[in-house]
């Protein structure tokens, strides 16, 4: 409570709460002995007498910077790719892997089918037109679920005027 980053409202508001004979549950940044500040989170119980007194008061404290650092990482991560996705060039989308149906397209593969983003997702890659009728799409469903990845993987695809486009290389 004494690492200076608690507001004196939160400090204020602790207090209260707990003098009022609640439990206090909280995430907050705490100082060590050594003067390190680490995350923690807190859960602060009055401790009352046979005449329902104030005697004391037990807190325990579990120490959770390892996991803020990685929730943190995690966020920056997905931040990442979320800005790759959305302005890469390339065009990209996500689906399931047995129904095919789409779940997100960037703007550029929106593009490259001559669609909307809402005209797109939902849909199956069949409905869209990325799979003909020859198994190419079971054949690298296949190699995903045996490979764990694709090496390199090519398939025609038809734009939503019908034009056939070269390929959609999957890598």
């Amino acid at each position: 409570l004494k690492s200076g980053l608690l507001s004196p409202q939160d400090y204020q508001l602790f207090w209260q709460t707990i003098l009022a004979k609640q439990v206090v549950k909280a995430e907050l940044v705490n100082k060590t002995k050594d003067g390190r500040l680490i995350n923690v989170e807190v859960s602060a119980n009055p401790v009352l007498d046979e005449h329902e007194d104030i005697v004391g008061f037990l807190a325990i404290e579990k120490d959770i910077t390892a996991r803020k650092r990685a929730e943190e990482a995690v966020k920056e991560s997905e931040n990442k790719f979320a800005t790759i996705f959305r302005t890469s060039p390339i065009g990209v989308y996500l689906s399931t892997v047995n129904e095919g149906i789409v779940l997100d397209a960037n703007p550029s593969f929106c593009a490259m089918l001559r669609r909307s983003r809402e005209q797109v997702i939902g849909q199956t890659t069949a409905e869209l037109g990325l799979w003909q009728a020859d198994g190419r799409r079971a054949s690298l469903v296949e190699q995903l679920r045996k490979a764990g990845r694709l090496d390199s993987f090519e398939q025609p695809f038809r734009t939503r005027s019908g034009e056939i486009r070269e390929s959609l290389r999957f890598v």
